[in-house]
């Protein structure tokens, strides 16, 4: 193979994988574009949105919103009479 050959063929795997990359942009801003979420929170999300708001500004880990009672003293915690009593 000459020298010529094998950087035309190195030319030709650049461009095929440059317009690979841009039809990938495209077709993900395409999507992104055209997403429409209807609520900020939405379904199970709310839970781990909760996690994180409360490990952030509180550091504590707890799924609890604000404004509901302090503590959740009666959540079962499996073995929790055996150690208690």
């Amino acid at each position: 193979m000459t020298f010529e050959n094998s950087r035309m063929n190195n030319i030709v795997v650049l461009g095929t994988l440059a317009a690979i990359f841009i039809l990938g942009l495209f077709l993900r801003f395409g999507v992104l574009a055209g997403t429409v979420v209807d609520t900020p929170v939405r379904a199970d999300a709310r839970k781990y949105v909760t996690y994180a708001y409360n490990l952030s500004h509180f550091d504590v880990y707890s799924g609890q919103r604000l404004g509901t009672s302090s503590l959740d003293y009666y959540t079962w915690v499996p073995g929790l009479f055996k150690f208690v009593f």
